[in-house]
């Protein structure tokens, strides 16, 4: 358990560069914290670092944090699922909204202000070091704020103690959206043997918590490739992660349609470069055509509009082409 906001922050710093990786960075830290190791979700978010494989959208810090409070959510001892699920998408807007207050935008690229898609971009990154400096900075800072406020939301609903039970009842989030209906198809058993990733995946509903970023459709896709082909840090040296990061990156660069070969990062590049030529852009809101104002909108546009159907379908059939070995 860790405890105070100096000493918290720096292991979510010192996390940072052990993982290589800012959205398992914030996993693992949130782990820490509340006593819990899950490294189904911690492979499954292997994709999400530099703003969703790389391509800077929404920072790593943010889809890693959302999912680790819905992974925390699942084992509260609410009793209705549904209120379960409104405590998710509360909890992931507040987050999300301090942390563009703070940063003034959870978009990788406009925060980092380099192109991890190109070399001179990740060069620029490490070198001379004050843009990874300003992201260790801001990691220690978004992990502070957001467990303290999911303390906060257990100390309300009696869930204060300081390890973190397993799942209650086995029960899955009651209003499947797009990024679970993509994982709940390509990886049907692990969402059955593992309740907290179904719960997990609740937050990046609308774009990431309603903002309209990243199509929550092909987040699922590419947690789905994570699950495959992703990597468990917490059980890795930090000589294994180097080498992951190093090979990932190089296949972040090569970016052929060609057929990549099996490994994390390439193929999820490959889904969302597809997933860009066939729908013009990864986003939410360009998809959709409108931002969603809360999870009920949501809902009711799902069940009553056409134009998601063709986009989850697309994502379930090539992220499930992508997973076969």
């Amino acid at each position: 358990m860790i405890s105070g906001q100096w000493k918290l922050q720096q292991r979510a710093r010192l996390n940072l560069l052990f993982a290589q990786n800012c959205a398992q960075a914030t996993l693992l830290t949130l782990q820490e914290v509340f006593g819990w190791w899950d490294p189904i979700i911690l492979k499954a978010a292997t994709n999400l670092e530099g703003g969703v494989v790389g391509s800077g959208e929404t920072c790593g810090v943010v889809t890693g944090g959302i999912l680790g409070i819905g992974a925390l959510a699942c084992s509260e001892t609410l009793s209705d699922p549904a209120a379960k699920e409104d405590a998710i998408y509360r909890l992931s807007g507040d987050y999300k909204r301090w942390f563009e207050r703070r940063f003034g935008t959870s978009i990788c690229r406009e925060r980092v202000q380099v192109d991890f898609s190109k070399a001179r971009g990740l060069v620029r990154y490490l070198l001379p070091g004050d843009k990874l400096i300003k992201c260790l900075s801001h990691t220690g800072e978004a992990l502070w704020f957001l467990t303290e406020r999911i303390r906060e939301h257990r100390e309300l609903q009696g869930n204060g103690s300081r390890e973190t039970p397993e799942p209650i009842d086995g029960v899955g989030p009651p209003e499947p959206h797009c990024a679970f209906s993509v994982l709940s198809r390509i990886v049907p058993e692990q969402l059955g043997s593992f309740e907290r990733l179904g719960w997990a995946t609740t937050g990046l509903a609308g774009g990431v918590a309603f903002g309209g970023s990243a199509c929550g459709a092909l987040l699922g896709g590419i947690l789905g490739i994570g699950l495959q082909y992703g990597y468990d840090v917490r059980s890795m040296s930090f000589q294994s992660i180097t080498a992951a990061f190093i090979r990932g990156h190089r296949n972040l660069l090569r970016r052929s349609e060609q057929e990549p070969p099996k490994e994390a990062f390439a193929r999820s590049l490959y889904l969302t470069e597809g997933f860009k030529r066939r729908f013009g852009s990864m986003n939410c809101r360009d998809i959709a055509h409108r931002d969603f104002s809360s999870p009920e909108d949501l809902r009711n546009f799902l069940n009553e509009s056409s134009e998601c159907r063709p986009v989850i379908a697309w994502s379930e059939d090539t992220a499930r082409d992508l997973m076969k070995v």
